[in-house]
């Protein structure tokens, strides 16, 4: 899920800098004007992807095979 929001999210965001730049009073796309909310699913998938990174964390077991493997 958090992966396909995050394609459909970049490519909105790559679409609502052209629209900004092809429009003729140049409105920078933010959550202000209508440009900006195509930004949202990239925002979104940001979060979830960094508490999903939170929530994991790190292997232990893995830190500990590397760290004895230097020794």
């Amino acid at each position: 899920m958090a992966v396909s929001l995050g394609l459909i999210g970049a490519v909105l965001y790559f679409v609502a800098n052209l629209v900004s730049m092809f429009s003729p009073l140049h409105i920078a796309p933010s959550i202000d004007s209508g440009i900006g909310l195509l930004m949202i699913p990239t925002a979104i998938q940001e979060m979830v992807f960094a508490v999903w990174l939170i929530a994991k964390g790190f292997n232990r077991h893995n830190i500990a095979a590397l760290s004895a493997k230097t020794d």
